[in-house]
């Protein structure tokens, strides 16, 4: 059986998604922005940056750029804004869910980028279920990848 690396990425992601909070998201009722109904991608991209424009705020998604950069790349104004993140993401496909959605910031091997969550099945328990899409979000030009899906 040969396993695609997004497989594995997606995996590796729903396992460390276990036990979320959703009171410590970015977005505790997902609401779809009015950036994401433009007539085109580059449109909503524009309409998004206009309407939530850059810095991260979150102390999570701070601490997590924090571990990773180096000199100018530490400075959390050159990255667009989590909510900046959720409207791209919605205006690129990420469709709505039935719960929250997330923006956790990530800074790896492929650069500084946002993950974008949202919820399209929710468990009363919080324990080895739930899931929905996932979309990433480059975090300084705002272009949109790796749409795929998450379980927890």
């Amino acid at each position: 059986m040969v396993v695609s690396p997004i497989v594995v990425i997606l995996a590796l992601y729903a396992c460390g998604t276990a036990g979320r909070d959703p009171a410590t998201t970015e977005a505790p009722a997902c609401e779809f922005d009015s950036c994401a109904e433009t007539p085109s991608e580059p449109d909503g991209l524009a309409c998004c940056i206009d309407a939530h424009g850059y810095g991260i705020e979150d102390a999570d998604n701070l601490e997590r750029l924090a571990t990773s950069c180096q000199a100018e790349e530490c400075d959390a104004g050159r990255y667009l804004s989590a909510a900046a993140a959720v409207c791209i993401a919605q205006s690129c496909g990420l469709p709505l869910g039935i719960g929250s959605c997330y923006a956790r910031f990530e800074f790896g091997s492929s650069g500084p980028r946002w993950a974008v969550d949202n919820e399209t099945e929710i468990c009363d328990d919080d324990h080895l279920c739930g899931g929905g899409d996932i979309l990433r979000v480059q975090a300084e030009t705002g272009a949109c990848s790796e749409i795929g899906a998450w379980l927890n």
